[in-house]
């Protein structure tokens, strides 16, 4: 997909040669400063010369159709909670290639990824987040609106009111640990460690707020000493 700058260039491009066809304007010059154009540009697309982006097109390995149909294939792949590696991306494109050539495979290369990638602004390569199955399959628009049906239909017999709903979070944070931080040492040294106390007692903190956005205090749980 071409940015936004090159489209608005070529549609300017475009109209001029129009112009240019129709006499609607008494001179060259005139027509390209009537569309902010160079009159390079425009003696060298009157005399047949295409575009960049179309120049490029046709080295690409998968036409624009077709790359088209890959950025969905990722996208529903992405909605299903299932999202593409990259050797995915390059499998698939080698796939669609062997559609092209009667069944042949197409091996692309290992880097071909980030050139479609570029060409693509709409997508691009992030770190993955674990999520458990089970909370991924429950996970649905059906089960969701059934959960707030059921929500609001009880709210409404009991007449519970906002400032009566509340929401809570809870976090667990390990005693005494040291973060990854950036020291000096020798060179010449592989040892570059912090010692810490190792003790992995745990902290719960919670933070509750309600309907109208009103907070309470932090509530914090600390490992509690037994009494003989």
């Amino acid at each position: 997909m071409a940015p936004l700058v090159q489209l608005d260039l070529e549609l300017q491009v475009k109209a001029a040669l129009v112009d240019l066809w129709y006499n609607r304007y008494p001179s060259v010059q005139r027509t390209t400063t009537a569309h902010s154009i160079l009159i390079a540009t425009l003696a060298h697309r009157y005399n047949g010369a295409v575009n960049k982006s179309a120049g490029q097109t046709s080295k690409q390995l998968l036409t624009t159709q077709k790359e088209t149909l890959l950025v969905q294939w990722l996208i529903d792949l992405t909605e299903k909670m299932v999202p593409a590696r990259v050797n995915m991306i390059n499998s698939m494109a080698g796939t669609i290639l062997a559609v092209r050539d009667n069944g042949s495979f197409t091996q692309v290369g290992s880097q071909w990824y980030q050139a479609f990638l570029c060409r693509q602004p709409g997508i691009t390569t992030k770190l993955s987040r674990n999520l458990n199955r089970a909370r991924a399959t429950a996970f649905t628009s059906c089960l969701i609106n059934n959960w707030f049906n059921l929500s609001w239909t009880t709210f409404e017999r009991y007449h519970i009111t906002f400032e009566r709903i509340y929401n809570m979070d809870e976090i667990g944070i390990a005693m005494e640990l040291i973060n990854q931080s950036m020291v000096v040492a020798l060179h010449s040294s592989a040892d570059r460690y912090l010692q810490q106390p190792g003790n992995r007692n745990w902290v719960s903190i919670l933070e509750t707020i309600n309907g109208t956005g009103s907070v309470l205090s932090l509530f914090l749980i600390f490992k509690g000493q037994s009494h003989q």
